[in-house]
């Protein structure tokens, strides 16, 4: 259930809408999901945090392609589309933060705000912080043509070594299983551990 904002106006602006909180300013917030208008999430992080508000977009970092360049470009995007954690210190009210324009409530049952557990808002931050959630080709940069890599995972190919033939964008992977018979099997760069000794593929 999402508890509606009240009518109202506010003017956005542009802030560092990824921004991690500092590991003691979670503890001692009351955290709330609040969800933003459709791709409003940077407005309403804007419009809350205008209003003395901490508010922590989550965010995944994942190569993107310029249309203009044509090159690769860093690209940080929402974790969880629409939604941000919204935290409250004691005497901040809630119905001000639903007040901004582009939020447009929080998460909560039977017609009350739910809040999110504290704990839960600093693992999620911590997995962050650690670089889980980049996905911007750091295994690509590793596994490269020529190669030498094992399946790692638990399907048909389990355990086969071979050598990379080709890589896409996507993180797809060409690996070569057995050269004598050109059997070329597709496998994700997720899915691979690199081989670190002198082994050859088969």
């Amino acid at each position: 259930m999402i508890l509606r904002r009240p009518a109202n106006d506010a003017v956005p602006h542009e802030l560092d809408h990824f921004s991690l909180p500092e590991p003691g300013a979670i503890d001692g917030l009351t955290w709330y999901a609040a969800k933003s208008k459709p791709r409003g999430e940077r407005k309403a992080v804007t419009q809350l945090r205008e209003r003395g508000f901490e508010v922590w977009l989550p965010a995944r970092t994942e190569w993107k392609r310029n249309r203009l360049t044509k090159g690769r470009e860093r690209v940080e995007s929402p974790l969880i589309a629409g939604y941000m954690f919204l935290g409250l210190q004691e005497g901040q009210a809630l119905y001000f933060a639903l007040q901004a324009e582009s939020v447009a409530g929080v998460i909560g049952w039977g017609g009350q705000a739910r809040t999110i557990p504290s704990g839960f808002v600093g693992m999620l931050r911590m997995r962050q912080a650690s670089g889980e959630f980049d996905e911007t080709d750091r295994k690509r940069d590793i596994y490269r043509p020529g190669a030498v890599v094992k399946v790692a995972n638990d399907g048909p190919y389990r355990d086969q070594i071979g050598c990379i033939v080709k890589v896409d964008r996507r993180g797809m992977v060409q690996l070569m299983i057995h050269e004598a018979l050109r059997w070329k099997v597709p496998v994700h760069v997720d899915d691979l551990e690199l081989v670190t000794t002198t082994a050859n593929a088969a």
